[in-house]
């Protein structure tokens, strides 16, 4: 019992009321907020997807005005998402007067170049299951849709990008090494610009290509038309392989004699060819465009992580490496790592100087007149672009160099195999020293050698010269051994090669 000292015993019921009475308007406050808060995000949600929705659409069916302007709203949605990373390395660069960054935003060219090598990725790697590997079926794209050996009508000191140089179709050794490069950076591959030191005086340096697959940098010669291929079996050579001397290349495809030695490896620039596009913010949030409308090329690359996986494969993992931000040594070594200078400088006249842009566009003459139907070619439209080509050839009857170009490319996009083969013919008759006159030569010899006529094959490869002397001297050996095309493998691969007369023949 209580004492009259003693404080009254608070009552329960009253205690309760009055803790409770401000909490049930706390709590609806607290779920008015957190409903509105949910709907403020989704609604941002939405409208970056629709912002990400519209400049996807915009890019694809070639408006780049509504696609520059859905992509600035996008950024406004997605500026806060972009990694601390990609900015400091762009902030880094920037001082850098080397690799002129002339904007940091995307521009029309920008844009343009993201959708040529999207649609262009898509048919390079068509093949990929069919030769074993994707670093393959982009290298088989490119030495379809790119001839060497072509006289460059561009002049001194003006630069063809790879967009410009695949769809006028030929390049130098320089060019076909970039456009290899960038298709594989594009489908996700590591890819450098090797630039080998002149194997005699008075010649200019000569350009491979090494593709990094499992650690390993292997190599591809895009001009020649043929990996690096290491003695005994015949399977592509691998970088460090050679350098440290556990595997010799084949002399058919290097050492003495040929633009590619061992020395020359010891000695050579490891050149990551990337350009403005692939290192700003906005590279960064059209990924993730990309990605968010189902589509999976790279754009955005960190150059910090490319030099590093190269340098990893050319010095060797446990080689204590100097780190120059965009250039990476080793003691001792003679090869460098490098930034490429080169695109980024080119990016920037192409953006900032007057006429440069219609200078590289129109450098040959023709291949303005055919560009749409070179373009299906390049995505795989072969159809479209047959009829396409026919209309260019109504039009311009009488522009001998037009009609030439077109005689030739309309038989490299002919569907069928047995038309493509009358269409090579063809341009052989008619042309007997046209330009095309050696590509066309080895394609139809490809041809005959598939479809098991190997007289009509080894006659034309009999006539082929530098730099299609090597591929015509490798179908000869296959011939010989009974086979209907050069077959390329990696030395990891462990399953057999598909056979030879499988029913795709080489395009």
């Amino acid at each position: 019992m209580p004492t009259a000292a003693d404080p009254p015993a608070p009552s329960e019921t009253g205690e309760s009321t009055q803790a409770r009475w401000w909490r049930t308007p706390l709590l609806v406050l607290v779920l008015f907020a957190a409903v509105f808060a949910f709907f403020l995000v989704r609604a941002r949600l939405t409208r970056k997807k629709r912002a990400s929705q519209a400049c996807f659409q915009a890019m694809f069916s070639r408006r780049l005005d509504p696609a520059l302007e859905a992509l600035s709203k996008y950024r406004e949605f997605a500026e806060e998402d972009i990694p601390a990373a990609v900015k400091d390395e762009l902030f880094k660069l920037a001082g850098n007067a080397d690799y002129p960054l002339y904007s940091r935003q995307a521009d029309k060219y920008f844009l343009e170049r993201v959708v040529f090598f999207s649609r262009t990725s898509d048919h390079a790697l068509a093949r990929a299951k069919h030769l074993g590997s994707p670093v393959l079926s982009v290298f088989d794209y490119v030495v379809r849709n790119l001839q060497p050996g072509i006289e460059r009508p561009e002049t001194k000191g003006l630069v063809v990008v790879p967009l410009h140089v695949l769809c006028r179709g030929y390049g130098e050794a320089v060019e076909c090494a970039w456009v290899l490069a960038a298709l594989l950076r594009s489908c996700g591959v590591h890819a450098v610009v090797i630039r080998l030191p002149p194997s005699e005086k008075d010649k200019p340096p000569y350009r491979i290509v090494g593709a990094l697959s499992d650690g390993r940098l292997y190599l591809f010669d895009p001009y020649r038309g043929v990996p690096i291929c290491r003695a005994g079996d015949g399977r592509i050579a691998g970088l460090h392989a050679l350098l440290s001397g556990e595997q010799v290349m084949d002399p058919l495809f290097g050492g003495p004699g040929t633009p590619v030695t061992l020395d020359g490896l010891r000695s050579a620039t490891y050149f990551v060819p990337a350009h403005g596009g692939n290192v700003l913010p906005d590279a960064w949030l059209l990924s993730e465009i990309l990605r968010e409308n189902g589509r999976y090329e790279v754009i955005y690359r960190s150059f910090r992580d490319d030099l590093r996986n190269i340098a990893a494969a050319v010095f060797g993992d446990q080689t204590q490496v100097k780190d120059d931000f965009t250039r990476l040594t080793a003691q001792g070594r003679s090869e460098v790592v490098d930034l490429w200078p080169v695109p980024f400088k080119v990016d920037q006249r192409l953006a900032k100087s007057p006429g440069y842009y219609d200078k590289v566009t129109q450098a040959h003459r023709a291949a303005a007149t055919y560009l749409a139907a070179r373009q299906a070619q390049l995505f795989g439209e072969y159809e479209a672009a047959v009829s396409l080509y026919d209309e260019v050839l109504r039009r311009h009857a009488d522009d001998a160099e037009v009609v030439e170009d077109v005689t030739f490319f309309k038989a490299l996009a002919a569907p069928q195999i047995g038309d493509r083969a009358q269409r090579f013919a063809g341009y052989l008759k008619d042309y007997p020293a046209g330009r095309w006159w050696p590509p066309a030569t080895l394609r139809l010899a490809e041809i005959e050698a598939w479809r098991g006529d190997k007289h009509a094959a080894l006659a034309l490869i009999a006539r082929l010269k530098p730099p299609y002397d090597l591929r015509a001297k490798l179908l000869k050996l296959a011939i010989s051994k009974g086979k209907a095309r050069v077959r390329w493998r990696f030395p990891e691969r462990t399953t057999p090669p598909p056979k030879d007369n499988l029913p795709d023949p080489p395009r």
